[in-house]
């Protein structure tokens, strides 16, 4: 089994439970889930947080890629130009 994700509200990471068929609970009073049973599909299955992440790593390959032609017109404030 691969790390279990932490929670996206309270950053607590689901505990074993004694259920067969969704053997992992998330028990933090006050959280949103808490006391809900999950299977780890359901607890690792993060649409929106992947949806942004993939869309993150597009925005900084193309601060990468046109970085050296802001640098070379004297625009600064990105990773290439800092790290001269």
């Amino acid at each position: 089994m691969n790390e279990l994700s932490r929670c996206p509200f309270c950053e607590v990471v689901a505990a074993k439970s004694t259920l067969i068929a969704r053997p992992y609970w998330h028990k933090k009073n006050g959280c949103l889930l808490s006391g809900q049973h999950f299977t780890e599909e359901e607890w690792q299955t993060r649409p929106l947080e992947d949806a942004l992440q993939k869309r993150i790593d597009e925005l900084e390959a193309e601060i990468d890629r046109v970085a050296p032609f802001l640098a070379i017109h004297g625009v600064t404030g990105y990773k290439i130009v800092e790290e001269k």
